[in-house]
């Protein structure tokens, strides 16, 4: 046992010897703490005590991990993380240590007394400052996928922005600015409610005649009392709001107003729009085919809403 406990120490006198190296290779690292190497390894000894030591199964390991970048370029093998990265398990673990390591890096300054009321202030201001970035850029690199991987994040904001409408730079500002793809999504809704076999569409519904080009059943919906009921808390707006939208999306051919004169359907002050044709898919006419499609794009280019 107690030769155990000499290589041990054997071992960890070797690591020491290491990270003295790297602090006194270090310049900025070597200043911080005006060269005063038995401060820094005790500050070291106890940040892996509070912070890591869950981490690592010991300090000889947590040393190896600070040095480790060092070690790997001097000995000009400094791209095998890259070639080889760690595996991650675990997104929030990752972050979780991404951020003691930052806080760890902002507030390790040397010649800190911890007894000094004046000392300790400016740490908590360090602490609050390192927070608070870590925080700031957390935000912008979310708002950063939010604007580049708009299409696979589309699951929930913009299930009906297809590819074209992301990637064309005069309606890709038009798609975040306005409720555009969350109308039109929301109009192709399933009703949950119903049979799922057949899964009906929420608010349309099949217009047998007039036929578009003579051939296909419109896919229809009309503006009556009920329809605005249901669909206003889904999109979160007004009614006149909702209408000017209706008005912006016809003028650019996303949906057509039909007429609904003689049908008992459609009362007064309700109106009857079409938002595509249905065509047959597995025996049923089912499949919606938008007017909406890359063709007209040039004509969404100039949706206003006003």
């Amino acid at each position: 046992m107690e030769n155990n406990l000499k290589e041990t120490d054997v071992s960890l006198n070797q690591q020491e010897k290491k990270l003295k190296k790297y602090f006194e290779t270090n310049k900025p690292l070597f200043d911080s703490w005006n060269g005063n190497f038995e401060e820094f390894l005790k500050s070291t000894r106890q940040k892996y005590e509070t912070i890591y030591q869950r981490e690592f199964k010991d300090f000889s390991t947590f040393i190896d991990y600070l040095i480790g970048d060092v070690e790997e370029a001097g000995n000009g093998t400094s791209l095998s993380r890259v070639d080889h990265p760690p595996k991650i398990n675990s997104l929030k673990d990752e972050l979780d240590r991404l951020f003691k390591i930052w806080i760890d890096q902002t507030t390790c300054w040397g010649g800190i007394n911890e007894e000094d009321e004046a000392d300790q202030e400016w740490l908590y201001y360090l602490e609050c400052k390192a927070i608070t970035d870590f925080y700031n850029t957390l935000t912008t690199y979310r708002e950063h996928i939010e604007k580049t991987c708009l299409r696979q994040l589309g699951g929930k904001k913009l299930q009906y922005a297809p590819q074209w409408m992301i990637e064309d730079p005069a309606i890709e500002p038009l798609i975040q600015k306005y409720k555009i793809c969350e109308i039109l999504n929301e109009l192709e809704k399933k009703d949950s409610r119903s049979v799922k076999t057949k899964k009906p569409f929420r608010y349309l519904f099949q217009l047998d005649e007039p036929k578009y080009h003579g051939r296909y059943p419109y896919a229809c919906f009309i503006t009556n009392q009920s329809f605005y009921q249901s669909i206003l808390p889904e999109l979160d707006i007004q009614k006149i709001t909702l209408q000017k939208y209706f008005k912006a999306l016809c003028d650019v051919g996303a949906i057509k107003k039909l007429d609904g004169a003689g049908r008992v359907d459609v009362r007064k002050n309700e109106t009857l729009y079409a938002l595509g044709y249905l065509s047959d898919f597995k025996g049923t006419n089912n499949k919606l085919n938008r007017f909406m499609t890359q063709k007209n794009k040039k004509n969404l280019a100039k949706f206003k809403l006003s």
